[in-house]
């Protein structure tokens, strides 16, 4: 019989002090958050309804707690999910996005031209480059068969 899976504590968790704060946050209306708008020396404030001063002080608050955050949990690192995709790929995926937002600027007929045929490019460099990668990964798992290394064979085949 298995014994069950104990449960974490929340209280455990390197977030649970960010959370608190934020529910500190929202447990106090708008109006009454003192430490959230500092008020002049010479008197009453009444910027502190100022949509702009409570944007910027909201954005502080995210910042603060992003950077915690990070500085606690650390960075992921993304999965590559297209193994052949490599410097040379991005350079072109900015051409690509340069030349959409040159397009978005200024719709004329001549960055139609430009963004269409920068597209072509990109979609043959990226179809050219995967079939590169498979026709490679095809020859090693052929390698792989014919050597009868089972293992590498099913691996290559799963990734």
């Amino acid at each position: 019989m298995l014994a069950p899976r104990p449960t974490p504590k929340l209280e455990d968790h390197p977030l649970s002090a960010v959370r608190d704060f934020i529910q500190f946050i929202r447990s106090y209306p708008p109006y009454r958050r003192p430490f959230l708008y500092p008020q002049p020396e010479d008197g009453p404030c009444r910027g502190d309804r100022d949509p702009l001063t409570q944007n910027r002080t909201w954005e502080n608050i995210k910042e603060n707690i992003q950077t915690s955050a990070k500085e606690s949990l650390g960075l992921r690192e993304l999965k590559q999910n297209k193994p052949w995709f490599d410097e040379e790929c991005l350079g072109f995926l900015d051409q690509r996005k340069r030349a959409k937002m040159q397009w978005m600027q200024d719709p004329s007929q001549t960055n139609v031209d430009i963004l269409n045929n920068v597209r072509r490019e990109v979609s043959r460099h990226f179809r050219d480059k995967k079939k590169a990668y498979l026709r490679a990964k095809i020859k090693e798992l052929e390698t792989n068969s014919k050597i009868q290394n089972i293992r590498d064979l099913y691996r290559g085949i799963i990734d």
